[in-house]
């Protein structure tokens, strides 16, 4: 007789050898060696979901538990998850249980959830294999092959899709792509790589036909920019249409069980444009005077001023609004120059408020950039974009010193008639209006970068830029600030962690020395709510984190920025 086949190898790599010691070694030594006993006997769904019921439920909630406490903070990396990724379900509550019961209650766990089967059995099989591996799929598959259908590439897939460009630039065979499946790498991503990729992919798709994929560990959409793209959320779960009213339809349903979203997007239902964007508008802005002497006089001015305003040793060049204005315009009129220089390690939220300010296909835009000063925040587009793409930008600032600057840079690129500089409180809605030449309900965006903050009556300036942006989906706002982490609201949820709260209180007495208050998400509430009710804006996005200042290495306050839509 002939011999018998080699046994397949299985449990390859790294990975492999940690599922082995799990499967084959950990879950017997704890009494749960019954779970590759069923997955190799392809036990039925309702039998092993009982079984879980009867015997699994504490074991399921410790074990959520310790890989919250102890494998996410020190080992999830090693799985080959980023924290950035992992970070977007921090406002969810149990999510590892969650994943727990997605797995074993809304997939065949047992029977074809290959992904899974695969890490505790160490191979596939014919019932419990991707698509591609199944017999009756095969001639397909390699008829197709034999066809060149398939192309592999190793690299981004921003090198692939400029590469594809480049060779329709030169008259070469390229490929306009109708489908992108980007599955859920956008979540280890930063906003700026999401626009420059994302960009790049819509410059090679059929703008009619095109459509796009992901799925992602957020409950929400994870960046504005993708929220410009009118996403659609998939239904991951879908129940059965047969004979079993109630059941998962097992077969459609998300196999892997971690991921909390998935969406897709119809180009032709989407009337915003991902332009690239810029940190500069030359070379010379980009260096600034970043010396250390520079960011020693310059810190000295901000540290003492409150002293000198306090002894009376201060006093104003230049005619303001009111007394707001003329205790600002003192503060600004002595760094007007260096303003940008120092900041430019501070604001770290800035850069991706802007990188995600939404730009409408149909272009003629109104923008108002409240606080704007100096005019950095419109470096991060560039010129080209703002021509093509704006009618009119208004710079709203308190501080005449600062919009000196701004006036002279918008000339140096041409855009004097599109950029208008405007010395005015924003609080003051009626004078506003006026100054501008606007109505309410005409503005594309409005936009506060570390203004308000400022601002002593943050109800009004926010009630104000709800005023004069468009309705019906179309307005935005967008905000990036310091914000407080809520000191006294994290010492009731973490009373051993007294060093968070104190330094919470310290954080706000530093800034509030300098006439900054931080930012809490209350302040936003008056604003909230359908048409008619509050000020018709909606929340749509909102990301905080630590940030660096300098000469203060361990003075890191919490930044973030956040969106919201005009209904």
């Amino acid at each position: 007789p002939p011999p018998p086949p080699p046994s397949p190898r299985r449990y390859f790599g790294a990975s492999g050898q940690l599922a082995w010691f799990a499967f084959r070694v950990f879950l017997p030594l704890i009494g749960l060696g019954w779970i590759r006993n069923a997955c190799a006997e392809r036990m039925p769904p309702h039998v092993f979901q009982g079984i879980v019921d009867s015997n699994c439920k504490v074991f399921l909630k410790i074990a959520a538990f310790l890989i919250k406490k102890l494998f996410e903070p020190l080992f999830i990396a090693f799985a080959g998850v980023p924290l950035r990724q992992i970070e977007l379900g921090n406002k969810r509550f149990n999510t590892w249980l969650t994943v727990f019961e997605n797995i074993i209650y809304r997939t065949d766990f047992c029977g074809d959830n290959y992904f899974y089967n695969g890490y505790i059995l160490g191979y596939f099989d014919e019932m419990s294999c991707p698509n591609y591996l199944k017999k009756e799929n095969f001639a397909t598959m390699q008829k197709n092959l034999k066809a060149s259908k398939l192309t592999l590439y190793t690299g981004t897939i921003e090198g692939f899709l400029n590469e594809n460009l480049a060779r329709k630039a030169a008259g070469h065979s390229h490929v306009t792509f109708t489908v992108a499946s980007l599955l859920d790498h956008m979540d280890w991503m930063q906003h700026e790589w999401i626009n420059t990729e994302i960009h790049a992919l819509l410059k090679n798709m059929d703008p009619e036909r095109g459509r796009v994929f992901w799925r992602s560990f957020a409950d929400e959409v994870h960046s504005p920019i993708l929220e410009h793209l009118n996403p659609t959320q998939l239904d991951q779960y879908p129940l059965s249409a047969g004979n079993f009213p109630g059941q998962y339809d097992y077969k459609r349903s998300d196999r892997v069980g971690m991921y909390f979203s998935s969406w897709l997007v119809h180009l032709k239902d989407c009337d915003m444009v991902i332009d690239p964007r810029s940190v500069s508008w030359s070379s010379d802005d980009v260096t600034f005077d970043t010396s250390l002497l520079t960011t020693l006089k310059t810190g000295f001015k901000i540290v003492s001023f409150p002293v000198k305003q306090a002894l009376g040793l201060v006093s104003t060049k230049k005619d303001t609004a009111n007394t707001h204005g003329k205790n600002i315009e003192a503060f600004y009129q002595d760094q007007a120059g260096v303003y940008d220089s120092f900041r430019e390690n501070f604001l770290h939220a800035r850069g991706p408020m802007l990188t995600c300010l939404p730009i409408k296909a149909a272009g003629d835009m109104v923008w108002i950039d409240v606080g704007g000063g100096t005019a950095r925040n419109l470096e991060f587009l560039p010129v080209e974009t703002l021509k093509r793409s704006f009618r009119k930008i208004y710079i709203v600032d308190i501080s005449p010193s600062l919009l000196e600057i701004a006036q002279e840079r918008v000339r140096k690129v041409g855009l004097e008639g599109i950029v208008e500089c405007v010395c005015g409180d924003f609080t003051d809605l009626p004078s506003i209006k006026k100054a501008l030449k606007i109505k309410s309900g005409t503005a594309d965006v409005v936009t506060f970068s570390y203004s308000l903050s400022m601002i002593p009556d943050k109800t009004a300036a926010l009630k104000n830029a709800a005023a004069l942006l468009k309705g019906n989906g179309q307005g935005r706002l967008g905000i990036a600030d310091f914000f407080d982490r809520s000191g006294k609201e994290y010492l009731l949820q973490y009373p051993f962690q007294l060093l968070r709260f104190f330094e919470s209180l310290f954080h706000t007495y530093w800034f509030r020395c300098d006439g900054v208050h931080l930012l809490n998400e209350r302040m936003f509430q008056p604003i909230l709510g359908e048409q008619g009710a509050g000020d018709g804006m909606k929340q749509t996005f909102i990301e905080k984190f630590r940030g660096t200042v300098p000469l203060f290495p361990l003075l890191r306050p919490y930044q973030g920025f956040v969106y919201f839509k005009k209904q």
